[in-house]
């Protein structure tokens, strides 16, 4: 009572200090491959009987006493086996290589690993070949899998690691800190006893997860079903959800509610969410992502217009909208690139970076937080012609440098907030077939 198990192994796996014990779970209800995916050893479904308790307890033995904990490294290539051998190396850790998928699964015959990193990129089968081989043969010792491919995965790959969550825990990840940290989950390896660059390298990780998760978030449908289906999945990354039914609704939840980001269905009674969008940047600057079936380009570049930091087309997966909250967030919770002195300006426009605050004149100008973060990026570019994949990287983030209609949106928009005349503009200018420049000022 007060906290369930399952907040418990989410706490205990989330502290660098604790989630390196081992934890087995018992639970009236199936078995949970999610509780494996969070760090768990084991999962029992009551009733449970002597001889099973006797095992868990057996395992649980093995882990705390086995001071030496095993893994499999699956890669083909040379330098990144080395690469990521010195990434992880400890003196708690033994680490066996294979640079093919029929040397992998000799090795995995021969002995029981606590973990396997797998490239789906192999010279002899795919990745994929491997897992389902690894699968199939009961002979086989189980253990978590992770999928270090270097880059996100993409739908069809991560359906096809779905076909093995029934018995294979699966995780695909793209970063080496990322690599790093769940290795140590999976072979509960205790972070304090790392070299100290290993330990600052988790604790920077879990320190960045928690600026982006700790966020509420209002969504805003009139689908009851859509609804609870975004909900669950950005309450599963940490973020708090609130909720609304129409545009009326959400300018009410709004008002109630430190609202971080709104994720704005368009097709509602009373007010759309065209007329949501409008009204909410009447007096903030809160990022806003448009939901909408409508895959019409005007429908997107009416959104964008009306103040909406981005947009996205129904259907979309699970994956591509969290990646799109997380990349609106970080653009919105460091809109300062660090700037060494306080102001810029530039003819009548003045920008306070300490304060985020921006003028023309003597009037303030309220911008966004992804045009301010595009301003910014001209602003420490003077003089220099960027191209639109230049702006869209680093501004909206890699996955988003082939969306030009975005860039042509948001700078059509900074020009109206900043320019006297829009079709002259003076602090933002088009250079035909090369992109965008901010001009020196006359000294």
């Amino acid at each position: 009572p007060g906290i369930s198990g399952w907040e418990v192994l989410e706490r205990l796996k989330d502290d660098p200090v604790t989630r390196h014990i081992p934890v087995h779970i018992m639970s009236a209800a199936e078995q949970d491959l999610a509780a494996y995916q969070h760090g768990a050893m084991g999962f029992l479904t009551k009733p449970v009987s002597p001889a099973d308790l006797e095992s868990s307890f057996q395992k649980i033995e093995g882990v705390i006493t086995r001071e030496i904990k095993s893994l499999l490294l699956v890669e083909d290539d040379a330098n990144l086996r080395k690469s990521v051998r010195k990434l992880l190396e400890g003196s708690d850790l033994a680490i066996s290589e294979a640079g093919l998928g029929q040397e992998a699964l000799k090795q995995l015959a021969g002995q029981q690993f606590d973990c396997m990193i797998l490239d789906l990129s192999l010279p002899d089968m795919s990745g994929f070949e491997l897992l389902n081989q690894f699968d199939q043969d009961d002979s086989l010792a189980k253990c978590p899998v992770i999928v270090y491919t270097g880059q996100a995965l993409t739908e069809e790959q991560n359906q096809e690691l779905l076909k093995y969550a029934d018995s294979i825990i699966v995780k695909g990840v793209k970063s080496p800190e990322r690599l790093l940290d769940e290795t140590a989950l999976f072979l509960h390896r205790v972070i304090a006893n790392l070299p100290e660059d290993k330990q600052q390298t988790i604790k920077q990780l879990h320190d960045s997860e928690t600026v982006l998760t700790n966020k509420t978030i209002l969504i805003v449908d009139d689908e009851p079903r859509y609804l609870r289906l975004l909900e669950a999945n950005l309450r599963t990354e940490g973020y708090e959800v609130v909720a609304a039914q129409d545009g009326m609704q959400a300018l009410d939840v709004f008002s109630a509610n430190p609202i971080d980001l709104v994720l704005m269905d368009v097709m509602m009674p009373r007010l759309d969410g065209f007329g949501a969008t409008q009204r909410l940047r009447e007096f903030t600057n809160v990022p806003i992502v448009i939901l909408t079936a409508r895959g019409e380009e005007q429908d997107r570049v009416r959104g964008l217009d009306l103040g909406a930091d981005d947009y996205l087309v129904k259907p979309f997966s699970a994956t591509e909208l969290l990646a799109r909250v997380r990349a609106v967030l970080r653009r919105a919770q460091s809109p300062s690139d660090a700037a060494q002195v306080r102001f810029f300006t530039h003819d009548d426009l003045k920008i306070d970076f300490a304060r985020a605050e921006v003028w023309r004149g003597e009037a303030p100008v309220s911008l966004s937080a992804t045009e301010y973060r595009l301003l910014l990026h001209f602003a420490h570019n003077v003089g220099k012609i960027l191209t639109s994949e230049e702006l869209l990287t680093n501004v909206w983030g890699g996955e988003y440098k082939n969306d030009k209609e975005i860039l042509w949106v948001s700078i059509a928009r900074l020009r109206q907030k900043l320019e006297e005349d829009a079709h002259t503009p003076r602090h933002i200018v088009t250079r035909s077939g090369l992109g965008y420049l901010m001009p020196p000022t006359e000294a």
